[in-house]
């Protein structure tokens, strides 16, 4: 519309420049809310982050108490930051999805080292069932069950089942699946 000669279209050019206007506000707006948005964004990457680690392939090595005190500094950090975000007082429009998703963090973090240690005590049981199975069968795969039931179980904080289940390992399957150990 620039590009338009002024003298023959200067209604236009009015209109834009009155429109131009009209939107500074919400540009300096915007311009104040960019350090705010690149936080709130590293937040989001936080969470996905360790949602990434609850439900990747490997979730069964990841300590649910490490993860619930990662959680909560970044449950802390969204806290304060969304309560800045409400403090600028800046339209919904520019930061309502900041804080939409700041909240939704904010709510679901605490609950991610719930479902870890509930997807681990699962695995640890399956585990154990298929080992039980293979120590009649197939030593071979009994020996990768042990190893990946003891570095599950020495991943986390194990409780006295765990604790119970690793000496049983060590006593009574691994001498089942490795009869002749090189000292």
């Amino acid at each position: 519309l620039r590009r338009l000669p002024r003298a023959k279209f200067e209604e236009l050019h009015r209109r834009l420049e009155g429109l131009l206007a009209d939107l500074e506000p919400e540009r300096d707006d915007i311009d104040a809310f960019r350090p705010n948005r690149k936080i709130a964004l590293e937040i989001q990457t936080g969470y996905e982050s360790l949602q990434s680690i609850v439900e990747g392939d490997h979730f069964y090595e990841a300590s649910p108490a490490d993860l619930g005190r990662k959680a909560e500094v970044l449950r802390s950090r969204a806290d304060q930051h969304l309560q800045r975000i409400r403090r600028t007082g800046l339209p919904g429009r520019i930061v309502g999805d900041y804080q939409v998703r700041l909240e939704f963090i904010i709510g679901e973090l605490p609950r991610l080292s719930e479902v870890l240690a509930t997807r681990r005590a699962i695995f640890i049981r399956k585990k154990k069932e298929e080992l039980d199975q293979a120590v009649q069968g197939n030593p071979t795969e009994a020996a990768l069950l042990v190893l990946t039931l003891k570095r599950a179980l020495e991943s986390g904080e194990p409780d006295e089942e765990g604790r119970a289940l690793l000496a049983e390992l060590e006593t009574r399957y691994k001498p089942l699946v490795d009869p002749d150990p090189v000292p």
